[in-house]
């Protein structure tokens, strides 16, 4: 079961004397013994920080809970990244998370006269499911030389600024590549056909409030039952408190806030947790590196071609409800040691997670870019022969511009028994009664709901 710990936005406060003595005080016994009891004094400092440097199991203990204090600190300050209110907490155990969604069941006519096997039947409810594996296993590891120990030493906020130092390696490396990573999942989804999209002209401060007018028109029209704002394309609602205004820094720039704000009901503050920011969707040459390092799955990471960095160069505002992300902290440990050879201490932070997005969720990316579906084919092309009481697999596939909807709708036509029909997902069942000659299959690109392709079955 996934934790969610609160979020702690206290910073580190204490002074090195305070630092040295809550060490000592810790680990007491043969360290207490060596290491005297902090002061503040210049002296004091000195004569601790030689008892420290010049004992080397005196020296790792010290370094052990310097780490130990690190690592408290860093779990505590693990929300920085402004999409982090997105994450889901920390699963304990465990290494695939089970989502599912159930669906609405349907309605039943009032009949008095029904009999008990009706009334007792069961209307089993739809039910879709998805599941999270652990994909994002990382550590940082952080060198902390002699000469930084003895510099700690040197001064009186010299303990207090190593601590911050070692603090500030590992959080802001852990969290801008958190940022990476979930900022690449939002790509891939617009760019594969995953995210709803919406085109815009380029905005400019005599047009923003018509964009803001589109933004405003979506937000209301997901308060109400819907499959078009989610890829598993389930019925759903996702109310205002659940959404995210998605912008760049210059998008947001020429948007008039008080009228977004004010459409969400809320006040300035309140509407800096609705509105989120992101720099850019197509990452750098040293991005794709860390990122390289962070995913060696290559099934499930790779570059974004030239067309789709293209493509994601167009969009500068997005809408995503909060449960699109699925990001659960599974492992956050450190480990600590000496190496002797170099003088040096090294420290390892791991992070481990669930690094995915949920199907169920809702994107929808604003771009400039005219979206066109330039062709739908149909596998197989055609059937001869079909048999009845059987059923024929048919696939689509949409092609057009980076980020169409790639789904299509599934007609048939020709048919003259009631029983024979096709489903959503292109699977054709011929009725035991069915006499057509010919049916036809015919799939409709749902982008732009006029590009089709039909397919051919005739009778044995």
């Amino acid at each position: 079961m996934a934790m969610i710990p609160s979020r702690d936005t206290t910073v580190l406060s204490a002074t090195s004397t305070d630092i040295l003595n809550a060490i000592r005080n810790t680990l007491g016994g043969g360290y207490a013994t060596s290491v005297p009891i902090a002061d503040g004094s210049d002296a004091n400092r000195q004569r601790i920080g030689t008892a420290i440097i010049g004992n080397a199991d005196i020296r790792n203990q010290f370094v052990g809970m310097l780490n130990a204090i690190g690592l408290t600190i860093i779990k505590s300050a693990i929300y920085y990244n402004e999409w982090a209110d997105a994450k889901l907490g920390t699963m304990e155990y465990g290494e695939i998370a089970r989502e599912a969604f159930v669906e609405i069941v349907m309605p039943h006519l009032y009949n008095p006269n029904a009999g008990a096997d009706e009334y007792f039947a069961w209307d089993k409810p739809k039910v879709e499911e998805a599941l999270h594996f652990i994909n994002y296993k990382t550590f940082y590891k952080i060198p902390i030389s002699r000469f930084e120990l003895r510099k700690a030493f040197s001064y009186a906020s010299g303990v207090e600024d190593l601590l911050s130092n070692l603090i500030s390696r590992a959080e802001v490396s852990e969290q801008y590549d958190e940022y990476l990573a979930m900022r690449y999942i939002v790509a891939r989804n617009i760019v594969d056909g995953h995210a709803k999209i919406n085109h815009i002209d380029v905005i400019t401060k005599d047009n923003a409030s018509d964009v803001a007018e589109d933004i405003l028109a979506i937000s209301d029209d997901l308060d109400f039952m819907s499959r078009d704002y989610n890829a598993a394309g389930v019925l759903r609602t996702f109310p205002k408190s659940e959404q995210w205004v998605i912008m760049t820094p210059r998008a947001k720039a020429v948007q008039n806030v008080n009228v977004l704000a004010n459409a969400f009901n809320l006040n300035k503050v309140e509407w800096s947790g609705v509105q989120k920011r992101f720099d850019r969707l197509v990452p750098t040459e040293e991005e794709y590196e860390r990122m390289e390092q962070l995913f060696p799955d290559k099934n499930w990471y790779r570059r974004f071609t030239s067309d789709e960095e293209n493509f994601l160069n167009t969009i500068s505002i997005m809408m995503m409800s909060k449960d699109k992300l699925m990001v659960l902290d599974t492992v956050i440990e450190s480990e600590s040691a000496n190496i002797g050879e170099t003088m040096m201490q090294f420290f390892w932070y791991h992070h481990h997670k669930i690094m995915s997005d949920s199907p169920f969720g809702m994107l929808i990316a604003f771009s400039t870019a005219e979206m066109t579906v330039t062709a739908v084919t149909i596998n197989p092309a055609s059937v001869t022969q079909y048999k009845k009481g059987q059923s024929y697999q048919f696939t689509a596939t949409v092609t057009g511009s980076v980020g169409i909807d790639k789904s299509v709708t599934w007609e048939i036509s020709g048919e003259n028994s009631p029983n024979t029909y096709i489903n959503e997902n292109g699977l054709l069942y011929i009725a035991p009664d069915e006499n057509a000659a010919t049916i036809t299959v015919r799939a409709v690109a749902n982008q732009d709901g006029t590009t089709a392709k039909t397919a051919s079955v005739t009778l044995a």
